[in-house]
């Protein structure tokens, strides 16, 4: 090789070599990192956050009271396998895992109080690298609710009729062979609602479902819709409806109310061919249910809760 071109590679690697300095000093690239091997201790992202391995403290408090929910259960799931169930404290609403999770962790949780339960889908959050010695337990809000179970149901007609449970709709009475039927529900007291979720364990929805029966002799020749969804089973036609959780949720901000406790749907019962009065067509209000599962087993729901007393309409003609 010519000394001239010693001379040229030599210039070349110089300019190289003063390019990447000036690089590295204006923050633009960090080329010692990749030469840098893995090193032990939390792993910290651009954001300056780092994945850790703590426990967990959960603060389970109403969602919208923000009250402690005191003495409740709770049950951490890594897949199917319970991990450990803890009971939250009297007085605060909190309580600590004993076990440690990792940042990145995905996790199931299930709380329950009283009548009150619902599945939670979480993933354990990285810190900050500043608060690495400040934080021993990461700390995981849970926002929870209390059920209503008296919840009270009217049905009015599209003439301004108003039932109560174990009355008569009389075809005949009202020169109709079409009536219109407003089903409501209220709830009974503020800060009360509801948190839908999914049953891992019984491959389940958690849902209000306001669920229908026309059973009773010469059933099949009426006619109910206005249904989310319909099925037979057996004797029984089934019709059911889903209401949302803010339709079962009651709660103000100062004097004014947020959501107002009331859900209203509308049904429309045809007499058809029907003669007779021993028809009867039932309404249920159940938590904590999902029609696919009450279709298939016949069950609302291993861990299902009545809302509401059951309302039963007879129907004449």
């Amino acid at each position: 090789m010519s000394g001239r071109n010693k001379v040229t590679y030599s210039t070349i690697i110089l300019v190289a070599l003063v390019a990447l300095i000036a690089v590295q000093s204006f923050g633009w690239f960090d080329f010692t990192t990749m030469f840098q091997k893995d090193a032990e201790g939390p792993t910290v992202d651009t954001s300056g956050m780092v994945t850790v391995t703590r426990t967990l403290s959960f603060v389970v408090t109403n969602q919208y009271g923000g009250s402690a929910i005191t003495s409740a259960t709770v049950k951490v799931y890594k897949g199917m396998n319970v991990q450990e169930t803890l009971t939250t404290d009297g007085t605060t609403g909190i309580i600590a895992t004993g076990l440690q999770y990792s940042s990145g962790e995905s996790l199931k949780i299930l709380i329950i109080k009283g009548n009150a339960k619902s599945w939670y889908s979480i993933i354990v959050p990285k810190i900050r690298k500043t608060d690495i010695d400040a934080i021993s337990s990461i700390q995981m809000p849970m926002k929870f609710f209390d059920l209503d179970t008296s919840v009270s149901i009217q049905l009015v007609d599209g003439q301004g009729n108003a039932y109560s449970t174990g009355e008569n709709l009389n075809f005949t009475a009202l020169g109709l062979t079409q009536v219109n039927l407003r089903v409501s529900g209220y709830v009974s007291a503020d800060d009360k609602s509801y948190i839908s979720s999914y049953d891992q364990l019984n491959t389940m929805k958690w849902n209000v479902i306001a669920y229908g029966s026309l059973s009773g002799a010469n059933y099949e020749d009426l006619s109910v819709s206005g249904w989310h969804g319909s099925y037979t089973k057996g004797t029984t036609r089934w019709g059911y409806r889903t209401i949302s959780d803010d339709g079962v949720t009651k709660n103000k901000i100062g004097n004014l109310y947020e959501h107002d406790g009331v859900f209203t749907f509308t049904l429309t019962v045809g007499k058809g061919g029907y003669a007779g009065s021993a028809a009867d067509l039932v309404f249920y209000l159940q938590a904590y249910s999902d029609p696919a599962y009450h279709e298939q087993y016949g069950s609302y729901g291993p861990d299902t809760v009545a809302m509401a007393s059951a309302f039963t309409l007879n129907i004449i003609a």
